[in-house]
């Protein structure tokens, strides 16, 4: 070996000078045959750990299932005007009682608008704030962008909002939630390389 420090090219440890072996890993350093290559005159560069932390996975993982959730949404209010149909054909045909029909109608109709209506417009607000968050995940898992990022982010948070007729408790708590990984993002945008 040379006067300069070397690291192990295993564990990335300091060798002292004629090591045979690494103190840190025990891996076998020197012996007849074994390239030079084992032995690196600078330390394994290391992954940046990201100061965001668990953000972007929650993120991503709220804008997958958000996309599942309208993605549902949608598909039942194609679906359910087909489903009302059916039930007053039911009734028609004496299968079900008239009380039985007008429960399932009080729940369809318990918005007061057309129940297609209803799920299309909140499986389009779900949908659409999940591919807002999936894309502002994406940015800051690799600390990229981060003002596509960060207004992704506020996208995503914002739309919750308009469920307000419809799911209280949703568009409460998603928004708060989304503003607070928005300001994670913000607090943390010199991290990011662009």
């Amino acid at each position: 070996m040379s006067d300069q420090i070397k690291f192990c090219y295993r564990c990335g440890a300091n060798l002292p000078e004629g090591s045979v072996f690494c103190p840190e890993c025990g891996f076998r350093l020197e012996s007849t045959g074994q390239p030079e290559s084992l032995v690196s005159q600078t330390p394994p560069t290391e992954k940046k750990k990201s100061p965001l932390g668990p953000v972007p996975i929650m993120i991503l993982i709220y804008g997958i299932l958000a996309i599942v959730g309208g993605i549902s949404s949608i598909l039942v209010g194609f679906s359910i005007d087909a489903l009302i149909q059916m039930m007053d054909e039911l009734y028609e045909s004496g299968q079900i009682t008239y009380e039985d029909l007008q429960t399932f109608k009080d729940a369809i109709y318990q918005f007061g608008a057309s129940p297609s209506v209803v799920f299309l417009y909140t499986g389009c607000l779900m949908l659409s704030s999940g591919i807002f968050a999936v894309i502002s995940g994406a940015k800051a898992n690799n600390l990229k962008d981060w003002k596509i990022s960060f207004w992704c982010c506020i996208a995503a948070s914002v739309l919750p909002i308009f469920l307000i007729p419809y799911d209280l408790f949703s568009a409460i708590i998603l928004p708060i939630v989304g503003f607070l990984m928005c300001y994670q993002i913000y607090k943390y945008k010199d991290s990011y390389s662009s």
